[in-house]
C-alpha cells in the first residue's frame, strides 16, 4: 500500500498544531499527504475538553487503523 512520507512530527514544522487554527493547518496537511497518495482520508479537529477557555485541538482521522486507512 502506498502510504505519504512519515515526518519525524509536527514540531518539525515550528508551528503549534495544538490551537484551533494550527489543527485546522495540521488536518489539511494530512487531508493532501493522503489525497497525493489518491486516498480520501477524512479528518475531524474536535476540542480536547469542550467548554474550557483554555482547551486545546487534537486532529481525528478515525477510518485509519494503526496509521493507515483500512
Amino acid at each position: 500500500m502506498k502510504h505519504p512520507p512519515f515526518q519525524c512530527g509536527p514540531a518539525a514544522f515550528g508551528r503549534d498544531f495544538t490551537t484551533k487554527d494550527g489543527a485546522h493547518a495540521l488536518a489539511g496537511m494530512i487531508r493532501d499527504a493522503w489525497a497525493r497518495c489518491g486516498l480520501d482520508v477524512p479528518v475531524h479537529v474536535e476540542a480536547v475538553q469542550p467548554g474550557n477557555p483554555k482547551t486545546t485541538y487534537t486532529v481525528r482521522m478515525p477510518t485509519l487503523i494503526g496509521g493507515l486507512p483500512r
